[in-house]
């Protein structure tokens, strides 16, 4: 120890060597802190050894105020007790330093040391690389005042070594730039080839799909190529230019191995070999797509790793927007593999691979309007046996179900919140709890397709039907999509075969205007269109699967094509195709729907026009929502001119009149309803965690009636559009939303 030390702080001798390996011991230590400055595990524990080393070594001549300042940051700053009182140590070293005016050059270093161990662990998450800025400025302080303080041989040492480091860091950033700029093309290229793969890929074109990812693959090997040349070796060494060359190339290496491997997998995908023909798909067609399917969700989990560890915060934007845009796809044509890959996977048993399934059909018109998709007029028993689809069954509502079975003990169990919303209308309402003898006619009142499905499994095999694994509901909008497939069939009261343009019109109001008074013909004429086009779709070739989802995909969105299973599984598949008709779950948000039942026994909703205009407030710091809620119908039917069965009504009123049960869906809960500003009173139930209110309205030919809802409640979010339940009718409804915040 010297006293009274010379401001130049000699280090020198035995002092030397113990700072030496004070430097040495810190540099290692700080290396187990996990401070990856380059990404590469390596490079990182000794850039780490020597830049900690190299400041430790410095600080031996440093003077004790700037030892006390970096103690104090690393005080002020530790984080968690142990790491502060280690400060602390530091901090006392320092001022001891300086209020005895000590040489102690090793005990400079070990104070310096202790301090850096501290920055070295920093995580302050207030804003990225602070904590990095922290450390590296004051370790770079503290290097530079230290070193300054040697004598001027070691200075000009450390200054021949800083330049030369400045060399190459210019050498290497330049490099590295060389073959950025030179691979950049090349990237842009394969990004956009990737993009348009993916989306041929997800549209179902597997041939130009495999053409893009052939493409691809050279641009990314080309990019990766670039980027892994002698010259841009340096950046590997240096902060930030590091990450992002790692990123790029290990991202161009990825895309590359992905790209071949989705090319080999595209061309073992046969869709083509599974087609419906006569009747029968060949389930091991089905079977042989499983392998390649689950080999490409595997590679594409592979490159979405690989767009994920390259998605690091240290990325230049240019690099970072491209690895997130890529991700973003690669996440919703990962979506729509595992769906794929559920479904080729449940297909068999549900076409009958383990024993018989029987399906049930319904066939509904908005023209009589229901909560799913409208009056069931028609159904059909669907057969599936090992592969070989059948109907085996054919009839009408009222003819063969209404008085099928026992029609005086069909009991509904299980759905206590069903029968509390519908009971009344039939399902339960007689003295014993039994359904009445008609219900089949108002099955479909419930908007919630799981539970009309339910409702409908249950019902069937007491009215002489069999036991059934699922159920599907279609109306006229999917029976004229089938005429595509089918061609044009002719049916009696249409003047010319009906096909994909004109049917749904027929379907509607035609057949009814076509019709004589007497309703057998009408109900014969649409018999005979659905057993047209079932017995055609069954006995010849339908389309691979690719373009029946391309038709029905839509539909299903749509809500024009709904779809259960008493298999837990295959519901799930039918949730996740947008099939199953479900009401929305609210989630603790807001939202408002709107459900139409008819109350006239007539098909007098062709004619019916509905919309809905909600506004809400929300509180944001109580979560408190005040909304509003206008419900406008209009009634266009005509007084006279058509047949009774379709402007008549069984409640005694006027020719032309709708009378309509209209069922108002909200998160909120009602607290005035008025009809043309005529107050009312409604009976408020919950429905599949929706409240509902519910109301009989007469509407009069040619007439508009207004009703007002207002409603308030607590919600949880006011994120997007409120949710909105479409009901079933033959005009689609309009809607608007506003939706503000109040202080």
């Amino acid at each position: 120890m010297i006293k009274g030390a010379s401001r130049r702080n000699p280090v020198e001798g035995r002092s030397g060597q113990a700072v030496a390996a004070v430097s040495v011991v810190a540099g290692i230590v700080a290396a187990t802190a996990g401070a990856r400055p380059t990404g590469s595990t390596a490079i990182d524990v000794l850039f780490v050894i020597a830049s900690v080393g190299a400041c430790v070594w410095a600080a031996a001549s440093a003077p004790w105020w700037a030892l006390t300042a970096v103690a104090a940051v690393a005080v002020a700053l530790g984080p968690n007790i142990g790491m502060t009182l280690l400060a602390v140590v530091a901090l006392g070293l320092a001022v001891v330093i300086g209020a005895k005016r000590y040489n102690w050059a090793w005990v400079r270093s070990l104070s310096a040391g202790i301090s850096v161990q501290i920055l070295a662990r920093l995580d302050i998450r207030a804003l990225f690389g602070v904590t990095a800025l922290i450390a590296i400025g004051v370790m770079a302080a503290l290097f530079v005042i230290g070193a300054w303080r040697r004598p001027s041989k070691v200075r000009r040492r450390v200054g021949r070594l800083a330049l030369g480091c400045a060399g190459f860091v210019v050498l290497a950033g330049l490099g590295f730039a060389a073959g950025a700029i030179s691979a950049r093309s090349t990237v842009k290229t394969a990004n956009d080839q990737a993009h348009q793969a993916l989306s041929m890929l997800s549209s179902g074109d597997l041939e130009g799909a495999r053409s893009a990812f052939q493409v691809a693959e050279k641009s990314f090997g080309n990019a990766a190529d670039s980027l892994g040349k002698p010259w841009t070796q340096g950046a590997r060494l240096l902060p930030i230019l590091a990450q992002n060359r790692s990123s790029a190339k290990d991202l161009a290496d990825a895309a590359t191995d992905a790209a071949a491997s989705i090319d080999s997998i595209l061309g073992r995908l046969d869709f083509s070999a599974v087609k419906l023909t006569n009747g029968r798909l060949d389930l091991d067609a089905i079977k042989a797509l499983e392998q390649p399917l689950t080999e490409l969700t595997g590679v594409l989990d592979k490159l979405t790793t690989a767009a994920n560890a390259a998605d690091n915060p240290w990325l230049v934007s240019t690099i970072k927007n491209a690895v997130v845009d890529l991700d973003r796809d690669l996440a919703k044509q990962k979506s729509r593999g595992d769906d794929a890959l559920r479904a080729v996977k449940l297909a068999p048993q549900m076409l009958g691979a383990n024993g018989k399934r029987i399906y049930f059909i319904a066939f509904c018109t908005p023209a009589e309007a229901r909560g799913s998709l409208g009056f069931m007029g028609n159904f059909a028993e669907l057969t599936a046996d090992n592969g070989k689809l059948s109907i085996t069954r054919f009839g009408r509502t009222t003819a063969d179900l209404n008085p099928g079975g026992d029609p005086n003990n069909r009991r509904i169990t299980g759905l206590p919140e069903f029968l509390t919303d519908y009971g009344q209308y039939g399902f339960n309402s007689r003295a014993n709890g039994t359904a009445e003898d008609d219900v089949w006619q108002v099955v479909t009142m419930s908007p919630d397709f799981p539970t009309t499905a339910q409702v409908i499994a249950q019902l069937y095999p007491q009215s002489g039907g069999q036991p059934v694994d699922g159920v599907f509901a279609l109306d006229p909008a999917v029976l004229a999509s089938l005429l595509q497939i089918t061609g044009p069939i002719p049916v009696e009261g249409s003047a010319e075969p009906l096909t994909k343009d004109n049917a749904e019109h027929f379907l509607l109001l035609d057949q009814y205007r076509n019709a004589s008074t007497s309703n057998q013909d009408r109900i014969d004429s649409l018999e005979t269109l659905a057993r047209a086009v079932t017995d055609k779709l069954f006995s010849g070739s339908l389309p691979e699967p690719r373009q029946l989802a391309k038709i029905f995909g839509p539909l299903a969105r749509d809500k024009h094509l709904n779809a259960w299973a008493s298999d837990p599984d295959e519901e799930a598949l039918f949730q996740q195709f947008h099939a199953d008709g479900a009401l929305p779950a609210l989630n603790g948000g807001d939202g408002i729907g709107l459900s139409i039942n008819n109350a006239s026994a007539s098909k007098i909703d062709t004619f019916l026009e509905a919309s809905i205009d909600y506004s809400a407030h929300q509180n944001p710091q109580t979560g408190m929502t005040v909304a509003t809620a206008v419900i406008t119908l209009r009634n266009t039917a005509p007084r006279a001119g058509l047949p009774d069965y379709v402007i008549g009504n069984t409640v005694g009123l006027d020719d032309g009149t709708n009378r309509a049960l209209i069922s108002i869906y909200s998160s909120l809960i009602a607290s005035s309803i008025t009809l043309d500003k005529v107050g009312l009173q409604y009976s408020a139930l919950v429905e599949g965690g929706w409240n509902l209110e519910r109301e009989f309205v007469d509407i009069a030919p040619g007439q508009t009636r207004r009703l007002e809802i207002h409603l308030a409640g607590t919600t949880s979010s006011r994120a997007g559009a409120p949710l909105f339940i479409s009901p079933a009718l033959a005009h689609p409804i309009s809607a608007s939303f506003s939706d503000a915040e109040t202080g």
